[in-house]
């Protein structure tokens, strides 16, 4: 159990460095090339990312050597989001079909993901800590994760409503 844990342990690591690389690149591309609302949702997630950047850059000038946590913690929302709404915005412009249960099954998908994935991350860093806190944590990982569910199947339900409404012409 030991192995899985160190393994599962350093496969968040990587997604994390992986995408704080991808994150400037993704945005950079989403808000320039993407017109109308389109950019608009792209340009979301700068709303987290410019201050964790601000505060990365502050650290770093103060010389802290855990000057990148904050950025390599947030940059898997902003990458994850903009991966999610680059896919989704290629499934929302492709020829029509039966659209309904594409975008609320991958809305389903999306927050299924993100439950297990909080779980997960209880799973492994929570269970050195007292029990009232594993507690809070539990709470806070479950409601976050149900939270993050429920966006991905408003998310499926918009997108479901824009492909109709182009499909009816109006």
């Amino acid at each position: 159990m030991e192995m899985l844990e160190m393994l599962l342990g350093g496969l968040i690591m990587l997604i994390s460095y992986v995408s704080a690389l991808a994150y400037i690149p993704l945005q950079v591309y989403t808000g320039i090339r993407w017109r109308g609302l389109w950019r608009i949702m792209a340009l979301v997630p700068m709303l987290l990312m410019v201050p964790v950047f601000a505060f990365t850059g502050y650290a770093l000038t103060q010389e802290s050597n855990l000057w990148p946590l904050l950025l390599i913690f947030a940059a898997p929302v902003g990458t994850g989001y903009l991966v999610i709404l680059m896919v989704s915005r290629r499934l929302v412009n492709r020829p029509p079909n039966n659209s309904i249960g594409s975008s609320l099954l991958g809305g389903f998908i999306a927050g299924i993901v993100a439950f297990a994935g909080m779980l997960i991350f209880y799973r492994i860093y929570v269970p050195t800590a007292s029990p009232d806190i594993r507690g809070w944590e539990l709470f806070v990982s479950v409601i976050l994760s149900l939270a993050a569910a429920m966006v991905g199947l408003v998310i499926g339900a918009v997108f479901w409503i824009f492909r109709v409404s182009r499909v009816a012409g109006r």
